[in-house]
């Protein structure tokens, strides 16, 4: 490839689907002469494409000048295609462009309630704005959280008579995307997404195998608090077989039905499994930690559109 006369561009490839390459498309933008070292730029992806590695894929493709606006290549520029993974470069850079990089999300712990001998007589709010990082990577500790429970027992308080309420108002309740497959839901890489979400909403499921071949092998949660219901038919596979545990939860259900085998002695099996309502998870992990340190609730943990009335704040 010639590189003399490159010219800055923006290269979006999003691919999916099965079917042989057309040859580029002429799109409007496009000089009718184009310069040598565009056309030769053309050719190269245009060979590229064309290569026997991609003659059963789809590709759309369009590299445009951040300078001109000029079209410099496209490849099936208007054909719909299910965005892949890449997809995530360009949300992450549309949300560095219009919030910039130093820009803080704000969760919020509120309460209108009052406080009488270490009481608090009323709910604890979770005021969420979409931070998608809170508590980090799923089975990491929940420090955070951890923090807000040391600091309402630091001042005092023992009890709290309300419930615990994620108020996700600040974006809508749609957490799954368009076109997701109903049987990948399960999996930690299809998590919901929500105003309030903790550890990228995924819970890690740690695999004890049996004593025996055929055995029932364990299966331990974290966090604690997590809503989902854990159904385990995992069985104990040879020592010298491989972790093979497959999941499968209904759309909307809470119950996690967990098949397969793990080998024989071996204790580091993990996996990530997606929760059903990120806000419903973020508080009931908090109200796990509050009771932790000697808070009690009496209340639930609950997401702020199952209450006939959105509490005081």
């Amino acid at each position: 490839m010639k590189r003399s006369a490159l010219v800055p561009a923006l290269v979006l490839v999003l691919a999916a689907g099965c079917a042989r390459q057309p040859r580029p498309a002429t799109v409007p933008g496009t000089p009718a002469t184009p310069r040598p070292g565009i056309a030769a730029l053309r050719a190269d992806l245009a060979a590229i494409f064309r290569t026997p590695a991609f003659s059963n894929a789809i590709w759309g493709v369009t590299i445009r000048s951040l300078k001109s606006g000029e079209t410099v290549f496209a490849l099936n520029p208007g054909t719909l295609l299910m965005p892949a993974s890449n997809m995530k470069v360009v949300t992450a850079a549309t949300a560095a462009e219009r919030l910039g990089w130093s820009y803080r999300f704000d969760t919020r712990l509120v309460s209108a309630a009052p406080v009488e001998n270490g009481v608090l007589q009323g709910d604890v709010i979770v005021v969420g704005s979409g931070d998608p990082s809170l508590g980090g990577r799923p089975g990491d500790a929940a420090a955070v959280l951890d923090s807000w429970a040391d600091q309402l027992r630091a001042a005092g308080i023992t009890r709290v008579t309300g419930n615990i309420v994620g108020d996700d108002d600040a974006l809508d309740d749609v957490g799954l995307g368009r076109g997701w497959a109903w049987d990948d839901l399960g999996y930690g890489y299809a998590t919901p997404v929500g105003a309030v979400s903790f550890a990228e909403n995924g819970v890690v499921l740690t695999f004890k195998p049996g004593p025996a071949i055929g055995t029932p092998a364990a299966i331990e949660s974290t966090p604690a608090g997590h809503g989902l219901s854990i159904v385990s038919q995992v069985t104990t596979g040879t020592a010298d077989s491989d972790a093979d545990v497959d999941f499968h939860r209904p759309p909307g259900s809470t119950q996690l039905v967990v098949t397969g085998s793990v080998p024989l002695g071996k204790t580091d099996v993990t996996r990530t499994v997606s929760v059903v309502n990120p806000t419903a998870f973020s508080v009931g992990v908090l109200k796990s930690a509050l009771v932790a340190r000697g808070i009690a609730v009496d209340g639930d943990a609950v997401d702020i559109d199952a209450l006939p009335e959105a509490p005081a704040t």
